[in-house]
């Protein structure tokens, strides 16, 4: 054999071998069996399980209502369910709040026995771990989601993702309903995701059931009633819902087997609204009579999710918001009676002139600011996708590595780290997942929905928290990104990729750290408003450090 066919007999071989390798890394994070896909998914539920449980003992929180990392809306929560569990009014009748988790917390409380106010306190410890069960079973939901319209290895990535990051922990250790829209959000995504074709995202996905149009109906009302208990969570779902139409509709074959379909989804999102609708209409109906006196017009009695969006859309848009929720910045308008009508013990007197036509006439309020101030409202808006972008610097773990623990808490919102190098990292990982997802149209269109909706929701406040309720939704670009990644890498010959036992030892060690890690109790620094015996005022924006502040 000559020198030179002794070189191309290499080269071949070397290709051959690189070649059978790709071949070996493709089958180990796309072509595996369902029954390992659900024996994952099962995991990481316990696992996400396990974490959320173990975080509050981490931070000395088990026997706080919220958490030092988000404050939020929980008092509020708990008393609106503990109202509703007694059978007492909420706000006069006004559904201030989307009433789907006070809902929920209400019969948890009546299974647990409890009776807030009755005298029978409610175990702080026992409402996160309802809590963490919820945010685990979302983890899991996001997970299968993954899998079906991205494989494999991009489900693994998410695996470690949904189990480990540090605001979605959070979440789901904090009774707000984030965690519950959370879930609510991925099980409509993950319901939706079955009328996208089996040729669109491959044969991994191919579900087994029927596809007749009985079966496809049954789907759709499903779907419908996941959307409308989503909307009677958080509000801004409802744009989802609507958004939900056309892609039913571009899914669906023959046009009556589209309007079958959409009908039944219809009935879903109406059954599960109208209770809500009903009770509403009576609330308002009774405090139109109560204070008949008092209000100029009687307020509208239609009202499905809440009353509340024209008052927080005319929040949201005047000239001393920065893009956060702050009464304060109301109360400096130079009015004498607007502090009285805003902040009346901390509740909000529609009786009072200036609060009822910012609850009455609010949205043209807020429009009439934005025409006026056009540069203005575009700086605001930025300013809001700033701050919800802070979901993305989040790191991961108790200690949110590598982002670190330090950084600002604002009014009814997360930790926003100081540190925020990962943002670009993980921004750049979803942009390549959309290339990677491009073939795939239904599934960025499904993608796409909630991230509007988030869009919508940044016009009224930006929020952190907002941002990591829809993370999960770039998980799966991210994780359809790294795995495509993976499986190009020009890995060394011979090399041998056992993608499957690598993430179940990285979680492993992961959850380990985390178990020991909750031990010990961590200790931040708090610097902002304090009570006179020195704890955080509630809702404020405080700075939590790692160091002690100077002149503490």
């Amino acid at each position: 054999m000559s020198r030179r066919d002794a070189r191309h007999l290499r080269r071949r071989t070397a290709r051959s071998e690189r070649d059978g390798i790709k071949e070996l890394t493709q089958m180990a994070t796309e072509e595996v069996p369902r029954s390992v896909v659900w024996t994952f998914v099962i995991l990481t539920v316990v696992a996400a399980y396990l974490v959320r449980s173990w975080f509050p003992h981490a931070w000395n929180e088990a026997s706080r209502a919220s958490s030092i990392f988000y404050e939020g809306d929980t008092r509020q929560f708990m008393l609106h369910a503990a109202q509703l569990e007694e059978g007492a009014s909420v706000n006069n009748g006004l559904p201030f709040r989307p009433p789907g988790w006070p809902w929920v917390l209400s019969i948890f409380f009546r299974v647990m026995g409890y009776s807030p106010l009755s005298g029978q306190p409610v175990d702080p410890a026992v409402v996160k771990s309802f809590v963490a069960g919820i945010s685990a079973l979302s983890v899991g939901c996001i997970t299968f989601l993954t899998w079906r319209l991205a494989g494999f290895g991009a489900m693994l990535v998410v695996v470690l993702f949904g189990t480990f990051h540090f605001g979605h922990v959070v979440q789901g250790t904090v009774p707000n309903s984030e965690a519950l829209y959370g879930l609510l959000l991925v099980m409509g995504l993950l319901l939706a995701s079955y009328w996208i074709p089996d040729s669109e995202i491959g044969s991994r996905s191919v579900s087994h059931g029927r596809t007749d149009r009985s079966s496809s109906s049954r789907r759709a009302f499903f779907l419908g009633c996941v959307a409308g208990a989503a909307t009677l969570v958080r509000a801004e779902f409802g744009l989802c819902v609507v958004l939900l139409v056309p892609f039913l509709w571009w899914s669906t074959g023959s046009k009556r087997h589209a309007l079958l379909t959409l009908g039944a989804y219809t009935f879903g999102v109406v059954l599960f609204l109208t209770p809500s609708t009903i009770a509403h209409w009576r609330g308002i109906s009774k405090f139109n009579a109560k204070f008949a006196d008092a209000l100029p017009e009687p307020l509208s009695r239609f009202a499905p999710v809440t009353s509340y969006g024209g008052f927080n859309f005319a929040h949201a848009f005047h000239g001393y918001t920065d893009g956060t929720t702050n009464l304060d910045l109301l109360i400096r308008t130079p009015k004498s009676d607007l502090e009285e009508a805003l902040v009346n013990n901390g509740k909000l007197d529609i009786t009072q002139p200036v609060s009822y036509d910012l609850y009455v006439n609010g949205y043209r309020i807020g429009a009439k600011w934005i025409l006026a101030h056009p540069v203005e409202t575009l700086v605001l808006l930025g300013k809001k996708l700033q701050i919800t972008s802070g979901a993305l610097a989040l790191g991961y773990l108790q200690d949110n590595r590598v982002a670190g623990v330090a950084g600002r808490r604002r009014r009814v919102d997360q930790l926003d780290p100081t540190v925020r190098w990962l943002w670009p990292f993980h921004f750049s990982l979803a942009v390549l997942g959309i290339w990677v997802l491009r073939r795939q149209r239904r599934t960025l269109w499904l993608l796409a929905m909630p991230m509007v909706t988030l869009m919508a929701a940044l016009t009224f406040f930006g929020y952190v928290r907002l941002g990591v309720v829809y993370t999960p939704v770039l998980w799966v670009l991210q994780g359809a990104a790294l795995a495509s990644v993976f499986r190009w890498l020009p890995w060394p010959l011979g090399f041998r990729v056992h993608v499957k036992l690598i993430v179940a030892g990285i979680a492993l060690i992961l959850l380990l750290t985390e178990m020991f890690g909750a031990q010990g109790v961590r200790q931040l620094y708090i610097h902002g408003p304090q009570n006179p015996d020195g704890s955080p005022i509630r809702d404020a924006a405080i700075q939590l450090l790692t160091t002690r502040p100077s002149g503490h």
